[in-house]
């Protein structure tokens, strides 16, 4: 059998997940796919019979704990907004990397546990193209793509 669904809640948010005796996962191959048809199933992401819906460009951080990030607007033609979820506190720093890997801003931050939001300035993105936006911080580094028109 195979079963198909799409759910489209805010990152952050949960879903409920109720497919009869073949859940929990772990007893078999599963999958789920993000836009770009990769498979992104996470166990770690499946708790108490829901799934925690993460932006589709969260990257685990380092220790597996689920975090997320998002920027908005994205595409954008200036500035663009971070939002960041994390269960982890203390310094980091936001970098913004053109495709060829030349660093063109960051900025030391300090996260809180929960939601964080920073303003990344449009001198960040120097001319138009596809930039690679991170948070690193000692659990690992998030990183999202943001399109500047």
């Amino acid at each position: 059998v195979e079963i198909c669904f799409k759910t489209l809640p805010v990152p952050g948010n949960g879903t409920d997940v109720s497919l009869g005796s073949c859940f929990p996962p772990g007893s078999g191959g599963y999958e789920a796919y993000n836009a770009y048809a990769q498979n992104v199933w996470n166990s770690n992401l499946f708790v108490n019979g829901r799934i925690e819906v993460v932006g589709n460009s969260a990257v685990k951080s380092l220790n597996k704990t689920p975090a997320s990030i998002l920027l908005h607007p994205n595409p954008t033609n200036s500035s663009s907004t971070l939002y960041l979820e994390t269960p982890y506190s203390g310094a980091g720093q936001i970098q913004v990397d053109n495709l060829a890997g030349q660093l063109t801003w960051k900025q030391a931050i300090s996260l809180q546990a929960g939601k964080n939001i920073f303003h990344i300035p449009a001198e960040a993105f120097p001319e138009g193209g596809i930039y690679l936006v991170s948070v690193l911080s000692a659990q690992g580094r998030l990183q999202r793509k943001v399109i500047v028109y």
